[in-house]
């Protein structure tokens, strides 16, 4: 079977950090920019909101 890539947006990734780890046996792509975005939302917010654990997910 052919893998398949999927790029990811910061909106994928803040609605379900886990996100990454859903697509099995194909390739994901995260630009920079998106883990730049991701980065810049985690500022000053609670360590459970979605962002934080995206962000945690990335590192």
């Amino acid at each position: 079977m052919k893998r398949k890539i999927f790029v990811l947006d910061t909106n994928v990734l803040i609605h379900n950090p886990r996100a990454m780890f859903a697509f099995d046996d194909n390739h994901v792509v995260i630009p920079i920019v998106v883990i730049e975005e991701v980065d810049q939302f985690k500022k000053g917010l609670d360590e459970k909101k979605p962002q934080c654990q995206a962000d945690r997910a990335l590192s």
